[in-house]
């Protein structure tokens, strides 16, 4: 009756009573008295392997073995009834199809395990025949806040939140709560969004709302996990089923209409799509920033225009900037304009403070990138659009503008409208760089003392070759963080493999038709299992190409050099790892010069 080999892995002494056990099992007989019932459980449930192969006819006498020990008030341990639900589930992958059997001995012993251990194990089952009440009972908590358990389980500090804070509200709504878990694609399908009507009530749209602040306000934290008779606590945000409750509940702020959802889902997206280290750390919950994303496309019209910018100053998650470009960029061809004209054009005149708040973190970052890319308006546009405007007037007329070729100065307002050095500009205008100007210039307007919403006339200027941000350590975690927010890319902007170029790669910054390469090799925290998110790592020198060519850094335009490598050059100065840990450098001297 036992396969060849199958307790090879056993303890001699374990081999030895599972022989003597098969001896009684072929007669016929009880194990007898003094009998270690754990391990006579145990090895019942080692009969139902019927090979790698799987199979589905057992030999009755193994049926009534394991109904008899099902059948028996054993003194299991967790770690007991963690094992034998692994190993049921195992075999039910590898082919064996009595389920109702595989599971009746875990299922006996499941009563010692946490309800999200449970959950875990055994929430996939569907069907167990005779055992199916077992089942149901086992995976079933009682009150409101089991009710909400029952549907979403508890796997993190949000699901935790919603059974025991909201328990009796959602328990009202169950259908709707339900609903939400199904939301486990990228979009709702045709048929999801008119269900979500037929349940919403006046008291769930204002659960909605609540629901939405409370994740907009949210930022994970310690959570209490169980696996056998072992807990720890760790960090989370949103993990299991809350993914698609969440997700779910997102997408029903598109059905609703009231003025509090865009601004609202904006908040929450940024929340999801940042990390606790702001715009550049790894998303808190990508899946839930794109699903607010897509809410906000799909409602379109003018309301969603600031939040969408919100969303693209603050996440930096590849996936969500596409997302929010395609979404801006339809509505700006839908207005015949470009994303930058359009959204100049949309900045709200009237809106609470909130919503104001939200344009004008949008509207500097946008001043910001236009500034690095040089972005030319016409003045009258200027004057109409960004100096006359209520969120971004203040902000725009601290900034010092240029005419290309031609003298700058600081907007100035005259009974015939806004003035530039003395003349309305016929003409492009952009936003004065101090690596374009002499330092003549660039001295008279930091002696000006301006109060300015980002660094303009006070930018750093870096003339330096690219060997200036070679040879620094750097803690490979904050290093990533800050390139991602100024806009880097390359294989190294992630958990890096361990067999990549022997612990090095390549991140690249695209500016204006020119690109940088800057080489980050890892010098500490280096295992067989790949790279500590807390690993150090080494700049090399930076080399800059164009067309797909390497090119001399004079070559690369004053403003271009100097912007990619004041970014890098920010990257060494918020992850330096300390002059402690410099000698790592020191080791690759020789690779380095």
């Amino acid at each position: 009756m036992t396969f060849a080999g199958n307790w090879d892995h056993l303890e001699p002494a374990t081999k030895e009573a599972y022989r003597r056990f098969d001896a009684l099992t072929e007669q016929g007989l009880d194990p007898g008295p003094g009998t270690d019932w754990r391990l006579y459980g145990t090895y019942a449930h080692t009969k139902l392997w019927l090979g790698p192969q799987g199979g589905h006819d057992y030999d009755e006498r193994v049926l009534r073995l394991v109904r008899t020990v099902a059948g028996r008030a054993i003194d299991w341990t967790p770690d007991d009834a963690w094992n034998l639900a692994e190993r049921a589930g195992y075999w039910a992958r590898q082919g064996h199809t009595r389920h109702e059997e595989l599971y009746r001995i875990p299922l006996s012993a499941a009563h010692l395990l946490h309800p999200q251990q449970r959950r875990d194990l055994f929430g996939h089952l569907t069907d167990l025949g005779e055992l199916q009440p077992l089942l149901e009972s086992l995976l079933t908590e009682e009150g409101p806040a089991g009710a909400v358990r029952n549907v979403i389980g508890e796997a993190d500090p949000f699901a935790t939140m919603l059974a025991e804070e909201y328990g009796l509200r959602l328990a009202g709504m169950l259908p709707l709560l339900r609903h939400w878990a199904t939301a486990d694609t990228p979009a709702p399908g045709d048929g999801w969004l008119p269900v979500v009507c037929d349940l919403l009530t006046s008291e769930a749209i204002a659960l909605v709302h609540e629901l939405v602040i409370r994740l907009a306000a949210y930022r994970g934290g310690p959570f209490v996990c169980h696996h056998a008779d072992i807990s720890w606590s760790e960090d989370r945000f949103l993990k299991g089923r809350t993914v698609s409750v969440v997700r779910g509940l997102i997408w029903t702020c598109e059905v609703i209409d009231e003025p509090w959802v865009p601004s609202l889902l904006a908040d929450a997206a940024v929340t999801c799509g940042t990390g606790h280290d702001g715009p550049g750390s790894t998303c808190r919950s990508e899946t839930v920033a794109n699903g607010a994303v897509g809410v906000l496309a799909r409602r379109g019209g003018p309301e969603t225009v600031a939040p969408l910018a919100l969303i693209q100053a603050r996440v930096r998650a590849a996936s969500v900037q596409e997302n929010v470009t395609r979404a801006l960029d339809a509505l700006a061809d839908a207005a015949a304009l470009t994303r930058d004209q359009f959204l100049d054009r949309t900045l709200p005149a009237a809106a609470t403070p909130r919503e104001v708040e939200q344009a004008r973190t949008a509207a500097r970052y946008r001043l910001e990138q236009a500034l690095i890319h040089q972005r030319e308006w016409t003045w009258r546009e200027v004057g109409e659009h960004l100096l006359d405007h209520p969120v971004t007037g203040p902000d725009a007329r601290t900034l010092v503008w240029r005419i290309p070729g031609g003298p700058s100065g600081l907007p100035v307002r005259t009974v015939d409208g806004w003035e530039l050095a003395g003349r309305r500009p016929e003409g492009p205008v952009a936003l004065w760089h101090p690596a374009d100007a002499s330092a003549e210039e660039v001295g008279a307007w930091r002696e000006r003392g301006l109060a300015q919403p980002f660094e303009q006339v006070l930018r750093e200027v870096y003339v330096e070759e690219p060997d200036r941000v070679a040879g620094h350590v750097v803690r490979y975690d904050l290093a990533r963080t800050e390139l991602i927010r100024h806009g880097w890319t390359g294989v190294s902007i992630g958990y890096w493999e361990h067999d990549c170029h022997e612990g090095q790669g390549e991140v690249v910054r695209d500016l204006a038709g020119w690109q940088a390469r800057w080489l980050l090799r890892v010098v500490e925290g280096m295992s067989d299992e790949g790279w500590d998110l807390d690993a150090l790592c080494a700049t090399n020198p930076m080399t800059f190409h164009r067309d797909g060519q390497e090119v001399p850094a004079a070559s690369v335009p004053p403003l271009v050099r100097s912007e990619i490598l004041r970014e890098a050059d920010l990257t060494v100065a918020a992850a330096s790892a300390g002059p402690d840990a410099q000698h790592l450098v020191d080791h690759y001297d020789g690779y380095w010069h």
